[in-house]
């Protein structure tokens, strides 16, 4: 499968040490590390991503910086994404409901959600489905109305297992 990808994606260099950027370029993503100003990863086409552990979540909640990073990705991304990773969204010392209440918060600010980590947070590869999951929207975001059409046949087999219509 070809997933070399003409778009980069810009890791924040706080970010090195998670692992994802090198789980990328296994992935055939073309990774440069940065510092941005704003969010994790950029990648071209607008998409900024912030990315979170579930510990990370609930410090950031408690401290008040969560509501500043979200701002900062809203102001510079077309389409900004928080992605939590964690087992269990509730392993925190924040209360459950303020923390679903914080995500739906997030979402109705028009940040979206990694699909591959719902919020009940019952995923435990948060670090390979982030990987994943940035690739993909690295391949679709520079596409203008992207679908999954678009991307089978911009990126033949790069979605093996899409149903045909």
């Amino acid at each position: 499968m070809d997933t070399t990808l003409s778009s980069v994606v810009v890791a924040d260099v706080f970010e090195e040490g998670s692992g994802v950027p090198a789980s990328l370029q296994r992935l055939g993503a073309r990774v440069v590390v940065e510092p941005l100003s704003a969010g994790d990863y950029r990648i071209s086409g607008g998409a900024l991503i912030e990315r979170k552990t579930v510990a990370d979540l609930h410090g950031s909640l408690g401290r008040g910086r969560l509501w500043s990073q979200i701002g900062r990705i809203r102001d510079e991304a077309v389409l900004p994404f928080l992605f939590v990773e964690g087992a269990d969204i509730d392993d925190g010392p924040c209360h459950p409901n303020a923390i679903r209440g914080c995500l739906l918060a997030v979402a109705d600010l028009g940040v979206a959600g990694d699909p591959h980590q719902p919020l009940t947070g019952a995923q435990g590869k948060g670090r390979s489905k982030t990987a994943f999951t940035t690739l993909k929207i690295a391949v679709l975001a520079p596409m203008p109305s992207a679908s999954v059409n678009t991307a089978t046949a911009v990126k033949p087999g790069f979605f093996p297992s899409i149903r045909k219509p």
